[in-house]
């Protein structure tokens, strides 16, 4: 399978602006192109000043494998037509890419107003210091309490929504679906998002006690719904995990790990335990990540189609560099 379908073999998008397309699967991507396979079979190309246009999307599981079965053979089709490797990239290679795109680092102006929101006249939604701030006010533990105590479960749970529907960290398809609970329901959901961001006892307890309550009441797998609340409010110790980019780490990092489709306490902590090696790993690099959401959007950008032809391209920079180099020069250098 060629480098994109495999990288995002279980996600499928849409495009913003026309629905009536349908849902697709990414196959390909090569000179800033990508190439996307839609439910009807027909194939359509992108430039790569559209790709933002392409959105991710969820569906229950049962009818994912479905439209992946009825598409398997159109996508075999089209596998002969795209190129590159389905190996992850390597740490080093992560960091290339970073530091091409990124030469400053993670306390460079680039870094900090383009992903922090530093001295930004408008908040957008990958702007993470806003939506931090946004989290730890909106859902405090005095805010949930409160409204836990006048019984306003609704005020706690539209507080959440609201949180996430200012950051990118959940799809949008996901989130139109979490606004019209039952009353019982709304209970469950706000007593147990106060209960994982501020309740006391294991976090493995009360991050298993949330995910079921999700699966209960809307049925559909999110590790981003499970993982972003706590990841905003305490981004020091937690991580947003976005499926599709922590697979590719995962392949690097720990092997033997499978992702699974619904989120768990137990699969969280290994991947917690990425999150935080990798930042320790880019500290080693003499990189200064301000907190795990700089490690969330490290592994987004290093892990997505671009990213392996970044890294070709400055290790061909770098031949040309050490091949031009003179030989007293080398001896110098040595």
């Amino acid at each position: 399978m060629d480098q994109a379908s495999d990288e995002h073999r279980t996600a499928l998008y849409a495009h913003k602006k026309r629905r009536e397309w349908g849902r697709a699967f990414l196959l390909w991507e090569r000179n800033e192109k990508r190439g996307y396979l839609f439910e009807d079979g027909v194939e359509k190309v992108l430039a790569r000043d559209f790709y933002e246009l392409m959105e991710e999307v969820q569906v229950p599981a049962e009818e994912f494998e479905a439209l992946r079965k009825r598409l398997g053979v159109h996508a075999q089709g089209l596998r002969s037509r795209s190129s590159g490797s389905n190996s992850a990239l390597s740490f080093d290679e992560q960091l290339k890419v970073f530091r091409i795109e990124y030469p400053g680092g993670f306390t460079g102006s680039d870094w900090l107003t383009k992903h922090r929101g530093r001295d930004v006249k408008r908040r957008i939604k990958r702007h993470r210091d806003g939506a931090i701030a946004q989290a730890r006010e909106r859902l405090s533990q005095a805010e949930i309490s409160a409204g836990l105590a006048g019984q306003q479960y609704r005020r706690v749970w539209d507080a959440a929504l609201a949180v996430l529907g200012a950051t990118d960290l959940v799809p949008n398809n996901v989130l139109e679906k979490l606004s019209g609970p039952g009353a019982e329901q709304l209970r469950s959901l706000a007593e147990d998002v106060g209960g994982l961001l501020h309740g006391e006892g294991p976090h493995e307890a009360r991050f298993d006690r949330f995910a079921n309550t999700l699966k209960a009441v809307f049925r559909t797998p999110s590790w981003q719904l499970a993982t972003a609340l706590p990841a905003l409010v305490d981004p020091e110790h937690q991580l947003c995990v976005r499926p599709t980019s922590i697979r590719e780490q995962l392949k690097q990092m720990a092997p033997g790990v499978t992702l699974e489709r619904w989120p768990t306490s137990a699969q969280y902590s290994a991947l917690l335990g990425v999150g935080l090696r990798l930042k320790e790993k880019l500290e080693g690099a003499g990189e200064k990540p301000s907190d795990l959401m700089d490690i969330y959007d490290f592994i987004r950008l290093t892990t997505r189609p671009a990213a392996k032809g970044l890294a070709a391209q400055g290790s061909a920079t770098s031949d040309r560099a050490s091949q031009a180099q003179s030989p007293d020069d080398a001896t110098e250098a040595a």
